[in-house]
């Protein structure tokens, strides 16, 4: 049944004025509903925020990562008074931001537990003059996209009665292994360090994801308090939560390894000093027994902590360089300058000095070879001096004084050769 004006029987109250009146001195009153249509809107954009927040998360290789996104379009809009709210799926925004509009046929909600316009197949948009706007009111409508977060050291004896975002700056003490809830959101367990106060923290969605460690400092905005039913308050991030780096001490070493474990979907390695290592299962791509046979090992860690960001089997001591293949460390090696086939006790030939001449002798033109004539078969200038064209000589990677023997030692293969897995 319709009253007119497009509304039901049931969005209307009747209520009569007078006992012994008739229904046509009643007064019809509307409902409360969550939408509404209000009248047409003069407002201007003040600011427009593409947000991608993900949607899916999804284990690969014991690690949680995101499977899909979603890319939501937010534009901030202001009358002078009010604050509205334009969401909008997809990378384009409903409104450009700087410009003033008159809008009709829009619904109004606080659906989101914000006031939201909504524009639908009955709105209309006209472009208009700018509308003067208050700075104040301007920033309203920022605000709106992101509120302020306000610091704080995390001392404070009254702060889990604060209602608003807190931003906080600590050294976390633990971290746990991120984990999915039971509707297959991430979230991770943080326990932190502000002053002389340990505060538990959980991270939640995108930044459960973040590569965090024991003895990082960082810094956390946008955090809500979170009452627990057993009377510990703790601090969850939210949607407009950010993480920021502020010092990570990075340390290296080259450890023999002597146990290796594996627990929690964690690598274990012991090395001989006593002290454990944990290592990611996603850096490993063998079984542990396989890593078991080759104990003891030695490998090279990148490491905060224990927690170990990178690792590399130790290079092996390596043949010196000026050493050449095929000669040793202990025999005396012929200098560079000397040629093969010379000796370091003998006057060399000047280098511009072809062979065969002397630096006070006429010298042939340099189109005829040295000591020869044009008619004479000539020595090839790759042929090293004392030998000759037609003798096999060693390939350019083969020393004077060494062979092309295929067990000859090369630097690059005296590399540590165990099959590791890392």
């Amino acid at each position: 049944m319709s009253l007119g004006d497009g509304c039901l029987a049931s969005d209307w109250i009747h209520i009569t004025v007078n006992s012994f009146s008739c229904t046509t001195d009643s007064i019809l009153l509307r409902m409360a509903t969550p939408y509404s249509r209000p009248p047409p809107l003069h407002i201007t954009c003040v600011k427009v925020h593409s947000s991608q927040k993900a949607v899916t998360f999804i284990k690969h290789e014991n690690k949680i990562i995101v499977d899909t996104y979603k890319v939501t379009s937010l534009c901030a809009l202001t009358d002078g008074d009010a604050v509205y709210l334009s969401i909008k799926n997809g990378s384009d925004p409903e409104f450009e931001e700087g410009h003033s509009y008159i809008v009709k046929n829009v619904t109004i909600s606080n659906k989101y537990g914000r006031r939201c316009l909504f524009v639908n197949k009955g709105t209309i948009k006209f472009r208009t003059a700018p509308l003067a706007i208050s700075e104040e009111a301007k920033r309203a409508a920022r605000e709106a996209l992101c509120p302020p977060s306000r610091p704080i050291t995390g001392e404070e004896e009254d702060i889990f009665s604060e209602t608003g975002y807190l931003s906080l700056r600590g050294q976390l003490e633990k971290v746990e292994v991120p984990r999915m809830t039971r509707t297959h959101i991430p979230i991770l367990d943080l326990r932190m360090k502000c002053g002389s106060v340990v505060h538990d923290v959980s991270l939640w969605r995108e930044e459960a994801l973040n590569e965090l460690y024991v003895g990082d400092i960082i810094e956390l905005s946008h955090l809500k308090v979170n009452g627990r039913p057993d009377g510990r308050a703790k601090f969850d991030s939210s949607n407009h939560t950010t993480f920021k780096l502020i010092d990570r001490d990075i340390q290296e070493a080259v450890l023999e390894i002597v146990g290796v474990s594996e627990m929690h979907d964690k690598l274990i390695l012991l090395d001989s000093h006593m002290d454990e290592y944990i290592v990611p299962v996603h850096f490993y791509a063998g079984t542990i027994e396989e890593l078991a046979n080759q104990l003891p090992l030695q490998l090279k860690l990148r490491h905060i902590c224990g927690s170990v960001l990178h690792v590399e089997p130790a290079s092996v001591k390596q043949v010196p360089p000026d050493v050449p293949r095929g000669g040793s460390a202990g025999v005396e090696q012929v200098p560079p300058d000397v040629p093969c086939g010379g000796s370091a006790g003998v006057d060399q030939v000047p280098p511009d000095v072809p062979s065969g001449g002397s630096a006070g002798v006429d010298q042939v033109p340099p189109d005829v070879p040295s000591g020869g004539s044009a008619s004479v078969d000539q020595v090839p200038p790759y042929v090293p001096s004392g030998g000759s064209a037609d003798a096999d000589q060693g390939p350019p990677d083969v020393h004077s004084g060494g062979s092309a023997d295929p067990n000859q030692v090369h630097p690059e293969d005296t590399q540590d050769s165990m099959d590791c897995l890392f």
